[in-house]
């Protein structure tokens, strides 16, 4: 029996395989919901705070995350 998180990965790399692009502009517009969701909360500052905390976390991981430069 597969785990939720097998389940997962298989779903997302049938997406892939049907279309790449897709699965991008879906991310950027569900990212796009959830900065305006918490900024109601914590204001874009926060939200600012927060990408910012995730990007260098993230670097951790995926150094191709270093090459990702904040405008200001």
């Amino acid at each position: 029996m597969a785990t939720v998180h097998e389940q997962r990965q298989r779903l997302i790399q049938r997406a892939l395989r049907r279309d790449p692009g897709t699965v991008v502009d879906g991310s950027i517009r569900l990212w796009e919901q959830l900065c305006t969701e918490l900024s109601q909360i914590i204001g874009e500052r926060g939200v600012e705070s927060m990408y910012a905390r995730s990007l260098h976390q993230s670097q951790k991981q995926f150094s191709w995350c270093r090459l990702i430069r904040r405008k200001r």
